[in-house]
């Protein structure tokens, strides 16, 4: 009786995640092309913060300008998550077990391949990250570097449908 609940557990799981996983990837696509999607009644709010951070909607974005953009805002991450793990030890809260600062070093290697979406983890876990620099800036850089590959990818896509359109 007991194996049977956990197989339906399962199987109800994995059904969940190929649902979601389909209703995301018609929404994406939706977003992609340019076509109306579920979150269109917020576009109001994306125009408004457009507009207080100076991008124009109507102009092209060419290849050189996403570049730029890539560059600086992962530029800004960087510095973003190497100054919090410089400082860790001195932020107050999400520290109970009061882990140190990390050395510059090891700081920069760790927000640069959590940047450049590579990972790579010279020190030890737990340990060596306090709770707030394992949420605010390692899951963190996770999500914003993935997101950047997606952004490249679409301006890649783009490229690939202009040459090959007539």
């Amino acid at each position: 009786m007991f194996l049977y609940s956990d197989i339906s557990g399962i199987v109800v799981a994995i059904l969940l995640l190929f649902l979601l996983a389909w209703m995301l990837g018609r929404y994406m696509s939706a977003v992609y092309k340019n076509e109306p999607s579920l979150l269109d009644f917020l576009n109001p709010l994306e125009r408004k913060i457009f507009s207080l951070i100076g991008i124009n909607q109507d102009s092209e974005f060419t290849w050189k300008k996403n570049i730029i953009a890539l560059l600086i805002t992962n530029g800004l991450w960087l510095v973003y998550g190497f100054i919090l793990l410089l400082i860790q030890g001195k932020i107050p809260f999400l520290n109970p077990d009061h882990i140190g600062n990390m050395e510059p070093t090891l700081a920069f290697h760790t927000a640069a391949s959590f940047v450049t979406n590579t990972q790579q983890q010279h020190y030890s876990g737990e340990t060596g990250l306090s709770y707030f620099s394992q949420v605010f800036i390692i899951q963190f850089l996770q999500f914003t570097s993935a997101a950047s590959a997606m952004a490249i990818l679409l301006v890649l896509y783009k490229a690939i449908l202009a040459k090959s359109s007539p």
